[in-house]
């Protein structure tokens, strides 16, 4: 394999994680409301799983928000 074919696979797969990440934190977003506890967890993993992506610090906004609300 080349390098380039390389890069290309990884920016595939870097791709369908943030998608994952941002449809979690969509998910926990839509839950605040109906199911905090639930909301919280997904929040939460999202946060702590997918770090380096914009959703984990928009997930750790949002339970930022929902813990101060208590």
């Amino acid at each position: 394999m080349k390098q380039k074919d390389l890069k290309a696979m990884g920016d595939e797969a870097l791709k369908k994680l943030e998608g994952k990440g941002d449809e979690l934190l969509k998910a926990g977003q839509e839950k605040i409301e109906s199911d905090k506890e639930e909301a919280k967890k997904l929040l939460k993993k999202v946060a702590d799983q997918f770090k380096p992506f914009e959703c984990s610090k928009k997930a750790a906004e949002a339970l930022k928000e929902l813990e101060a609300k208590k």
